[in-house]
């Protein structure tokens, strides 16, 4: 699978691996962060991601499968980053670029995502904040 890439695309990575946060042990503040956007929102996973060159690490999540990172080929988070707005997709089993996704596809059996991307300075995403879940839901529930 192909993923679109931010213009700033090799300055990104090395602005996360300057925070020495990937791999790092689990946060309490950023666990309690997941929960609270889980029950906020009523979704069976949330996740904390970080994009490396080639992966998303899960520095925190709830929910879905026991990976603790993902290839960034299929990581929804990708298009997230492109933008300083929250990413919504509403049914990916409908969405031209996320129906044949292996999340969707097979387990987790992702059809509704959202996600709210990690800027630390402007233009720069390291990662997302995502809701998901296994039903479509309308993207005005989360704006």
């Amino acid at each position: 699978m192909v993923f679109p890439q931010p213009p700033n695309e090799a300055e990104r990575p090395a602005a996360l691996h300057k925070l020495e946060i990937l791999d790092t042990p689990p946060s309490p503040a950023i666990d309690r962060i997941c929960r609270i956007a889980q029950q906020l929102f009523d979704v069976p996973m949330v996740h904390v991601t970080l994009a490396d060159a080639h992966r998303y690490y899960f520095k925190a999540k709830h929910g879905g499968s026991a990976a603790t990172e993902v290839p960034r080929d299929h990581a929804f988070c990708n298009y997230t980053i492109l933008h300083d707005e929250v990413f919504v997709v509403p049914d990916a089993l409908t969405n031209q670029s996320f129906a044949q996704n292996p999340h969707v596809m097979g387990p987790p059996y992702i059809r509704f995502y959202a996600g709210a991307p990690l800027t630390i300075r402007p233009g720069v995403r390291v990662g997302a904040l995502c809701i998901s879940d296994v039903k479509p839901r309308s993207s005005a529930l989360i704006r």
